[in-house]
């Protein structure tokens, strides 16, 4: 069995007072059944949490040790912890010694991977046996860390028999969902949460479409046609697009040019719009797009062919620089990672002073407009002499740079800028993945 971050977690002793809830193995036995998973799996509880974080924190002041050997042996354990630990290292500052920015530095470049697709690819099980879909539904749910609501259906007692080898996430719950007559809400913005289906509907493994760790089903199609003006009739499909919940996308994104709707009258459908379709998440693990088609001649009853490509951006870890002092920061600039940040101007206006960051990426594969899809995620936060923490009051987006943003925030505090601090945080890079999918028939009559 290959060794895990988790794995080597345990090893330094994180764990050693209480149970481990990720545990990583190739085979796991439950009673009847065998489960086995295809990729590291696990979601961490808040006193996990404390204690990498806790760990986390010896290990970089090691990193800034007088004897090179102690700086060494840190340097290698946090590397060995894997990049769960990117969330906890300490923030790149300019009071920090030139040995400890680049150890901080080097940490990070060899545990953010430069190839990105993994991230994109489902999660696998392997579920043999028989059992309850209740059974079935929560170790689905804990060996994959997606979290499912199952609520209290009677059908969730109903007995189904399993037989998955290696089958993607959305595969396997398809199968056992249409097993119990269950699915899940389908509206922008919800988790997955069951509810009962009726003999009428439509099996959910015949009308889904996979790709990587994303779904697609066409749910609705809206015909408006214009009495007077026929060539101004509209059809509109809807699409539901979900995630496993492990995963917290930023944008998703279909490019018209790339889409193609093929109808049984030989006819493709052409879409009103041009313009790139963004689709920022609200929470949950789903959104639905409408797509607004010119509406078809007659003679189509139903859409035999449909593909495109989703891309989907998702955020890397958390990544914090901090600038020591206010008074003497305006015009420095600091990178960890790929984020990088220049105190562009500090000025009081009135009660407040006005501190704008010009902020970016310096990845080659950046663009202006990734900045749009973590733009909510960043974070300035002032603390004063004492170290107690001052709030902004307020922020916007003033004008592009390369690759990234400009921020202005307002603070509102008494006294001199020197032995103010400014920490700020927002993702230290972004995943781009470009998911290819194709459907199959859409009845439009």
């Amino acid at each position: 069995m290959s060794t895990t971050p988790f794995v080597l977690l345990a090893m330094y002793g994180l764990f050693l007072n209480s149970s481990l809830h990720c545990v990583f193995t190739d085979c796991v036995v439950f009673t009847d059944c065998v489960v086995a998973v295809g990729r590291q799996i696990g979601q961490l509880d808040d006193s996990e949490r404390q204690a990498i974080a806790k760990k986390v924190d010896e290990l970089a002041k090691a990193l800034d040790s007088n004897r090179l050997g102690d700086r060494d042996k840190a340097e290698k354990q946090l590397v060995d912890m894997g990049d769960l630990c990117l969330e906890y290292l300490p923030p790149v500052s300019d009071d920090q010694s030139p040995e400890l920015l680049m150890r901080l530095e080097r940490i990070r470049a060899s545990l953010e991977p430069q190839d990105h697709q993994d991230a994109f690819k489902p999660s696998t099980i392997t579920l043999k046996g028989a059992m309850t879909g209740r059974e079935a539904l929560e170790k689905l749910a804990e060996l994959t860390g997606n979290k499912i609501e199952l609520g209290d259906s009677e059908r969730l007692q109903r007995s189904i028999t399993t037989d998955f080898e290696e089958t993607p996430f959305w595969e396997a719950i398809d199968e056992i969902l249409d097993q119990l007559g269950l699915s899940f809400e389908n509206y922008d913005g919800y988790g997955l949460e069951l509810i009962e289906t009726t003999p009428q509907s439509t099996l959910r493994i015949n009308s889904a479409v996979y790709c990587g760790a994303f779904r697609l089903e066409p749910i609705r199609i809206n015909k408006n046609s214009d009495l007077v003006s026929p060539w101004q009739s509209i059809l509109t499909i809807s699409l539901l697009i979900s995630w496993e919940p492990s995963l917290t996308p930023s944008l998703l994104s279909l490019d018209p040019s790339k889409l193609e709707f093929e109808c049984d009258s030989g006819e493709r459908l052409e879409l009103l719009n041009d313009d790139p379709i963004l689709i920022s998440p609200t929470g949950g693990t789903q959104a639905v797009v409408d797509i607004e088609c010119r509406m078809p001649s007659p003679r189509a009853t139903s859409i035999l062919n449909w593909g495109g490509e989703l891309e989907v951006m998702l955020p890397g870890p958390m990544a914090t620089v901090s600038f020591s002092d206010l008074s003497i920061a305006e015009g420095k600039s600091l990178m960890n990672g790929m984020l990088s940040v220049t105190v562009d101007s500090i000025r009081k206006n009135r009660s407040v002073r006005e501190i704008t960051l010009a902020v970016s990426l310096k990845s080659p594969n950046s663009k202006e407009s990734d900045w749009d899809s973590i733009a909510t995620m960043q974070e300035a936060v002032v603390f004063d002499q004492r170290a107690a923490r001052i709030e902004n009051v307020g922020w916007s987006s003033e004008y592009l740079v390369d690759n990234g943003r400009g921020f202005t925030y307002l603070f509102d505090f008494p006294g001199e800028l020197e032995g103010h601090r400014l920490n700020f945080k927002a993702p230290g890079s972004i995943k781009k993945g470009m998911l290819p999918f194709d459907g199959g028939e859409i009845p439009i009559r």
